[in-house]
């Protein structure tokens, strides 16, 4: 089984999901014919890969500043849901010709891929490629081995440096719902819930549905918990579009020589959005507002703030046996679908063969009585020919014998008639029973026919002009 990395086209994020965790992501998977492997995918195998896709891994290597390529060390960002609305879509590449895309969604995680996500959210479109195993392939008549068969492994987002296969790959983030005829109402909504955020200017405690003022003596110090839920109902805003909102607005502030994005929004209430602040590795609480359906951020005013955690009895480095368990499972399910598809292309190929087989035996019996047919008509065909040879010779001994049978006794002509057989042609036979007539006839003795080698007698010196056996002779 050979395995392929190609880069793929358009990865999207289309919209958030389950509030602010985890976002949906339309990615062009593949598309049929020629790529920048020179190994041209068959559309019906394009379509027959489909379900292969569903439950895998989106996956991606970080150098600390972008996506990386198919690197060893990768990490989950998402999967393919098997509840997928893919597609197959026509589209024209720059010279016109017409691909055939497939196009399926995933469900990324914007809680434990929160740097994946920043990374859409800094640049628009990311070129991504899929890991295959090639199960078949087929040379064609244009002399490139085309892929007739294959599984998908998983998807890998790549960073700017990297350079797709497949020309015009990318990825982008669509653009988030238009909230300018909102802005009123939601100004307005912002400032109520303000009121309940009484919370001191100098230190927010941070955590995920409520704040706590660190040094609080009182309960009127408290802060009273952000109710996200009824503050969309009441608003018309989801927390999703809100922290879209928040991270649009804080991307604008940049850090270093290389314009590094300073804050990640992690979440946000009614006065502040919390942010990790990556210059100065500290978690901040930024005063913002709403003006004309956009979030401004006072960042002159930004203030310290800490995260509340909750101790679990995980042990250092759960996270990487995670990470082994995700992969054992996906190494798992691949092999699993990999001994599917060989057993049920061994299954197809045992009943061919079986078909073959029979087809065999049949053109073999028929074939072999052909074959008997031939050899019986030849055999009595040599047969035929014989005849006819034995009958030409007796007819033409015969015809010899009467020619000179006036001249011999019948004890003479039954005597050569019987020695016929002896001589190998019936020329030589005619000759010779004619030489023996004449002999009859002229009162010699009849003598044996046959060649003699008479000596002729050379000079000495015609043997030294010629040294050959033929001038002695």
């Amino acid at each position: 089984m050979e395995k392929v990395n190609f880069a793929i086209d358009k990865m999207k994020i289309l919209q958030e999901v389950s509030d602010d965790q985890l976002a949906l992501v339309e990615v062009y998977v593949c598309h049929d014919n020629m790529n920048a492997h020179e190994l041209p995918i068959d559309i019906k195998a394009l379509k027959q890969a489909e379900s292969t896709l569903f439950n895998k891994f989106l996956v991606a290597g970080f150098d600390g500043y972008d996506f990386t390529n198919h690197a060893k060390k990768q990490l989950i960002v998402g999967f393919f849901p098997k509840e997928n609305s893919v597609r197959y879509e026509e589209v024209a590449d720059k010279d016109g010709n017409i691909k055939t895309y497939f196009v399926a969604q995933a469900i990324m995680s914007k809680i434990y891929a929160t740097w994946a996500y920043e990374l859409f959210l800094e640049d628009n479109y990311k070129e991504v490629s899929m890991e295959i195993s090639v199960l078949e392939k087929e040379k064609r008549d244009d002399g490139y081995q085309w892929i007739t068969s294959y599984l998908y492994n998983g998807v890998t987002i790549l960073g700017a440096k990297y350079t797709a296969a497949c020309e015009g790959s990318n990825a982008q983030v669509l653009e988030f719902s238009d909230l300018v005829a909102q802005s009123e109402k939601f100004s307005l909504e912002v400032e109520k819930f303000s009121k309940t955020a009484d919370s001191k200017e100098d230190d927010v405690n941070l955590s995920i549905d409520e704040i706590d003022v660190k040094t609080a003596k009182k309960e009127d110090d408290r802060v009273e918990k952000f109710d996200k839920v009824e503050f969309a109902k009441v608003s018309g805003i989801t927390s999703s579009e809100m922290s879209n909102m928040m991270y649009e607005a804080a991307s604008q502030m940049k850090y270093g020589e290389d314009n590094w994005t300073k804050y990640s929004i992690r979440d946000f209430c009614g006065k502040y959005a919390y942010a990790y602040d990556y210059e100065t590795s500290k978690m901040v609480a930024i005063p913002y507002s709403m003006s004309e359906g956009k979030v401004a951020m006072d960042f002159e005013n930004v203030k310290c703030c800490r995260m509340a955690y909750v101790v679990d009895d995980e042990e250092e480095g759960s996270e990487d046996e995670l990470m082994a368990f995700a992969e054992t499972c996906m190494k798992e399910k691949v092999t699993k679908e990999f001994e599917a598809k060989i057993s049920e292309k061994e299954s197809e190929f045992e009943v061919k063969i079986t078909e073959k087989d029979s087809e065999f035996e049949v053109k073999f019996a028929e074939v072999n009585k052909e074959v008997e047919t031939l050899k019986a008509e030849n055999d009595n065909l040599k047969q035929f020919k014989s005849n006819i040879e034995q009958q030409v010779r007796k007819d033409q001994v015969d015809f010899a014998i009467q020619s000179v049978s006036e001249k011999l006794t019948q004890a003479q002509i039954d005597e050569w008639r019987n020695k016929a057989d002896e001589f190998e042609t019936t020329e030589r036979f005619t000759e010779a029973i004619k030489a023996f007539a004449f002999d009859l006839e002229s009162g010699k003795e009849p003598e044996a026919r046959g060649f003699s080698r008479i000596h002729i007698p050379t000079s000495n010196e015609t043997e030294k002009k010629s040294g050959s056996v033929w001038s002695k002779l």
